[in-house]
């Protein structure tokens, strides 16, 4: 027992002598303005036991990025919102139900992006559109198509519908906004805030129209240089049975109407329908 005891404590001796020659490695370091990386002394055997990490972290320690890369990937998210925008201002409602059903992050993407455009502009219009709700009876029904995030529903009494491509939280629901779940002559208002942006964004208004009440209130804000003839935009309106009660100027950029159903409450296409409608422009952010 005591001989092998020896034995071990000789070999011990002879492997400590042999390492006296090696280059010792420095003690690894923290260094969090290094993008998160250790300084020194992560061999690739430490990555392997786990001592370092391959994409330079350790343990759950958060990687930080450079300003570099914290610009590189803004810019990224960037070009990818303007490319989902563009999409969805060239086809269909049903297929940008379809294309955001299929990968329901290319929404996160797209309002993240949108977020960052709003803090541009020198007025929000959908603080505009919370007033004139605000302003109606608190036992009103409201339906809001192209709600993004939903924040119209939280900000005023009234009981509000959230519609959207993706049901980003609990208070939306996801449809294409040609075809909502709500009853006929259900709703006594409908908001349209930037949302008119699918190439048949007239049958959005008509069904607006249908689960409008005979007394409904219809609300749109838009960008102002979406439209080439205003005009045509505001008599096809009027030919869907609505009579525009106030329009408003937002900063010269965006323009904000109020309309109101007039007639029996039934649908009113009159001469040349929905298809009278004329086509906007896309609303197309530049690259900066």
């Amino acid at each position: 027992m005591l001989e092998g005891r020896n034995a071990i404590k000789k070999k011990m001796k002879r492997k400590k002598k042999a390492g006296r020659g090696k280059e010792q490695l420095p003690p690894r370091r923290w260094n969090q303005s290094d993008e998160g990386r250790w300084d020194q002394g992560v061999s690739e055997k430490g990555i392997e036991k786990g001592r370092g990490s391959s994409d330079g972290t350790f343990g759950s320690r958060p990687r930080t990025l450079s300003k570099l890369q914290l610009a590189m990937r803004k810019r990224l998210e960037s070009g990818t919102f303007r490319q989902i925008n563009e999409r969805l201002y060239s086809v269909t409602g049903k297929d940008a139900f379809s294309f955001m059903e299929a990968d329901p992050k290319q929404f996160s993407i797209y309002h993240s992006g949108y977020r960052e455009q709003v803090k541009k502009w020198p007025r929000n219009p959908l603080d505009d559109i919370i007033r004139m709700v605000k302003k109606q009876p608190s036992s009103y029904m409201v339906a809001d198509f192209g709600c993004g995030e939903a924040r119209l529903a939280r900000e005023v009494k009234q009981r509000v519908h959230s519609f959207d491509l993706v049901a980003i939280n609990e208070n939306v629901t996801a449809c294409n906004m040609k075809h909502t779940p709500l009853q006929s002559d259900s709703v006594d208002i409908a908001v349209f805030c930037l949302s008119l942006m699918g190439t048949d964004y007239p049958d959005f208004l008509t069904e607006a129209r249908r689960i409008l009440k005979p007394s409904g209130k219809l609300f749109i804000a838009e960008v102002l240089s979406r439209f080439e003839d205003k005009s045509a935009f505001l008599k096809g309106v009027e030919r869907m049975g609505f009579l525009k009660e106030h329009e408003r100027l937002l900063s010269d950029f965006f323009v904000i109407w109020s309309f109101r159903i007039v007639g029996s409450g039934r649908k009113e296409k009159g001469k040349g329908g929905k298809s009278a409608m004329p086509s906007l422009k896309g609303s197309v952010y530049k690259k900066r």
